[in-house]
C-alpha cells in the first residue's frame, strides 16, 4: 500500500443494497482529494484488456452465470478471486487515491465457504491472503427474508446453484451465507450499517465516518 491509497468497502449479501449504495456513495464523494475510483469483481467483464492474464469468456451477467455454473468449485474461486485481485490491481495502479469498493472479497468468501464446505476453508483462505485490508469497512446487514423481496429473478450463483432456481432455493442459500458473513465481520472490525433502512440514512453514515477520519 505504499502509493497511499485508502481502501473503502461496502460488503453484505446478495439484495442487501451495495451496489445502489456505493454507485450514491461515488456521486457524493468524487470530489474528495485525490479523486475516487470503484472497483467491483466484473470490471474486467465492463472493460476488458486482452493485456491481462485471465480471459473472459462473457459480456453479460447471464453469461457470467452458467460460465460459473460450469467450472469445478474450487476453479470457481480462483476465477472469481481473480477477477476480483485484477481490478484492485487496475484500481491501485489508477491516479485516485480513494477505491471503493463494492462487496470486495468477504461476500464471494461467505458464498464460496457455504457452497463447498468447511473442508475448503483453508483452500479459501489461501486465495484471499494478500488481497489488502480496507482502512474502512462497511456492513450491510439484513436478514435473507428482507432481501428476498427486493429480487425478481434468482441467479443460480446467489441461490448456491439450488435446482428450485426460485425464491424458497434462494433463502435456503442466503440464510447459511448471511450467517457466515456475519460471522466474518465480527473478526475484520465492520461497522454495521441496517440493511433496511433507506439508502440515503446508511450514504449518510459512511460518509460521516470518512469525514471525521
Amino acid at each position: 500500500m505504499g502509493n497511499e491509497k485508502r481502501l473503502v468497502a461496502i460488503t453484505g449479501m446478495d439484495g442487501s443494497g451495495k451496489s445502489t449504495l456505493v454507485g450514491r456513495l461515488a456521486s457524493d464523494l468524487a470530489g474528495l482529494p485525490g479523486g475516487l475510483r470503484v472497483v467491483g469483481i466484473w470490471d474486467l467483464v465492463k472493460e476488458p484488456d486482452p493485456s491481462e492474464p485471465i480471459e473472459i469468456p462473457f459480456r453479460d451477467w447471464a453469461g457470467a452465470d452458467r460460465f460459473l455454473r460450469s467450472l469445478a468449485p474450487p476453479d470457481r474461486a480462483k476465477f472469481i478471486f481473480g477477477c476480483l485481485g485484477l481490478a484492485l490491481e487496475r484500481g491501485l495502479r489508477s491516479p485516485e487515491r480513494t477505491l471503493l469498493l463494492d462487496a470486495y472479497w468477504y461476500k464471494y468468501f461467505a458464498s464460496e465457504l457455504v457452497m463447498q464446505g468447511e473442508a475448503a476453508r483453508p483452500a479459501l483462505e489461501a486465495l484471499v491472503r494478500d488481497l489488502p485490508t480496507p482502512h474502512f469497512l462497511f456492513f450491510l446487514a439484513i436478514e435473507p427474508e428482507g432481501t428476498v423481496v427486493r429480487k425478481t429473478s434468482f441467479s443460480g450463483y446467489e441461490s448456491g446453484y439450488d435446482p428450485r432456481g426460485d425464491a424458497a432455493g434462494f433463502l435456503a442459500f442466503q440464510r447459511r451465507s448471511y450467517a457466515c458473513l456475519r460471522d466474518l465481520m465480527k473478526t475484520r472490525s465492520a461497522l454495521e450499517l441496517d440493511g433496511r433502512a433507506p439508502t440515503e440514512t446508511n450514504r449518510a453514515r459512511v460518509r460521516e465516518s470518512l469525514e471525521r477520519a
